[in-house]
C-alpha cells in the first residue's frame, strides 16, 4: 500500500553530506542498492538532496502513474529526467491519491 503519512508534508529521506548532499551514494557502484535501501526505510516517496538541490525518489507504480499521466503539463522529459514545473505541490497532490 501506498505510504500517504506525510499528506502535504515533504518526505523524508537521508540527509547526506553538506553542500554534495547524497552524490557518494549516487556515484557508488552501489547505487542500485542504496536506492533499494532509502525506499524500504523512507517509504514510497524519498527526498534526497545533490548540491542543495532536491530530488524525489518515486517507488509505488500507482504514484509513478500519477506523475506520467495526469497534469502531463506540469511535468517535461529532459536527458531522461523527469523535471517538475510546479516545485513540490505535487507532492501534496500525489499523497491525495491514497485518500
Amino acid at each position: 500500500s501506498m505510504d500517504v503519512s506525510l499528506m502535504g508534508k515533504n518526505p523524508n529521506g537521508p540527509r547526506g553530506y553538506p553542500f554534495i548532499g547524497s552524490l557518494p551514494n549516487l556515484a557508488s557502484s552501489k547505487r542500485v542498492d542504496w536506492l533499494q535501501s532509502i525506499s524500504t526505510t523512507y517509504g514510497d516517496v524519498v527526498e534526497f538532496k545533490l548540491f542543495k538541490k532536491n530530488f524525489y525518489l518515486v517507488n509505488h507504480p500507482d504514484l509513478i502513474k500519477e506523475i506520467l499521466t495526469c497534469d502531463i503539463d506540469n511535468y517535461t522529459k529532459k536527458n531522461n529526467q523527469l523535471q517538475i514545473h510546479q516545485g513540490s505541490s505535487w507532492l501534496k497532490h500525489i499523497y491525495r491519491l491514497g485518500r
